[in-house]
């Protein structure tokens, strides 16, 4: 097992720790409509991540474990929001109410060894579409 294995294999097990933990949360104060998606980072994308910058070392990377937390509307972001900001987490981005150039729009909350991203539903459609597209400007590749 390398390095990058064992950082997967790690990831695992934050997920099945993390996972009930995040829902729980969540359904203990916001009682509507919610998508809640994750995934651990294949070791391409960790590579081509590293490539990007080779003097970043595999626990810099925050999201080889990420979730995603959608929602219907704009006031339910801001709620899920609140309620994964009691989480107390290490960094914080607010991409929602200043988006990024590409458009991006969404909190990310990062906890060391995950992030959770937290958008709409509208939005969380526009970056799965858009994914490839993304993948090949930073990186230089076609999925």
């Amino acid at each position: 097992m390398d390095e990058i294995d064992a950082f997967q294999a790690q990831a695992e097990e934050n997920l099945e720790f993390y996972k009930p933990k995040i829902k729980a949360l969540i359904e203990k104060y916001y009682h509507d409509e919610y998508d809640f998606e994750y995934r651990i980072k294949t070791r391409a994308s960790i590579e081509r991540k590293q490539n990007l910058n080779s003097r970043i070392k595999l626990y810099q990377i925050p999201d080889i474990l990420g979730f995603r937390i959608s929602v219907p509307n704009d006031e339910y972001v801001l709620i899920i929001s609140k309620i994964m900001a009691r989480m107390e987490p290490i960094t914080f981005t607010d991409f929602f109410n200043t988006p990024r150039n590409s458009g991006f729009k969404a909190f990310i909350y990062r906890f060391g060894s995950f992030e959770i991203q937290i958008m709409t539903y509208q939005m969380r459609d526009w970056t799965n579409n858009t994914h490839d597209e993304y993948e090949k400007q930073r990186y230089g590749i076609k999925k």
